[in-house]
């Protein structure tokens, strides 16, 4: 019997091409609802992933599960306790189970967001701010085609459940997945080859979903650093 084939999917970013669906108001919310979609649900439904807009907002930051966000648009003020986190176009906010905050966005929010059912552990929330530099690491899978390596930062981690940024100049290999692997790519733009021999083009704020047993080959057409959600279902 042969191995069933895992499907590699490339979603081009065409919002108006969504199938958007409007989220419930908290009492007493009077600005317009927000929207989401869903591009990714893990088989076992721990992990999920799409992305979410709204008009600029006020209100809690209560999460009853781990949520990782990456701010694509917009910028917001989260108020956690004494301290305030400003945070705009590329930064990565994780607000992990049992965080209270509150949420201020200043402008419209476009974001991608990566959710995990977690336990509550350690609920205080993180940001990653690019601009701020970043303590960049090797990447966890070695090179094999003759180039520079890449590097990655781990932005949040729980059990199977990972969110971070990955760049390299270049990249020409073949990969098969032991994970679900969610990313978005940030800058920069790759052929992904299946297969049965079809190519998938992705550039930026394109999602690429490469599900576990999935296998193709990755090749950059300019240098890339994604936002990667892993689960290791």
């Amino acid at each position: 019997m042969s191995q069933q084939t895992v499907d590699i999917e490339v979603i081009r970013f065409e919002p108006e091409a969504f199938a958007w669906d409007e989220l419930p108001r908290p009492a007493g919310d009077t600005a317009p609802p927000g929207e989401e979609t869903v591009v990714f649900r893990s088989t076992d439904g721990t992990m999920s992933c799409g992305f979410w807009r709204r008009v600029p907002e006020r209100g809690s930051l209560q999460p009853p599960f781990d949520e990782i966000m990456q701010l694509l648009d917009g910028e917001v003020r989260i108020h956690e306790g004494d301290r305030t986190l400003a945070l705009g176009p590329g930064d990565i906010l994780s607000a992990p189970n049992g965080a209270d905050a509150i949420w201020e966005s200043t402008t419209p929010i476009f974001k991608f967001w990566a959710v995990f059912q977690g336990d509550v552990s350690d609920t205080a929330i993180s940001a990653v701010r690019p601009a701020e530099g970043l303590a960049w690491q090797p990447a966890s899978i070695p090179p094999d085609d003759g180039y520079e390596p890449g590097r990655e930062v781990v932005a949040f981690e729980r059990g199977p459940f990972s969110c971070g940024l990955w760049e390299r100049d270049q990249q020409d290999r073949d990969f098969e997945r032991p994970f679900d692997e969610v990313a978005v790519i940030l800058e920069g733009e790759a052929d992904f080859t299946t297969p049965d021999g079809r190519t998938l083009h992705a550039g930026p704020r394109d999602v690429v979903i490469t599900p576990k047993g999935s296998r193709g080959h990755w090749k950059s057409l300019r240098p890339v650093r994604k936002f990667w959600t892993i689960y290791e279902s």
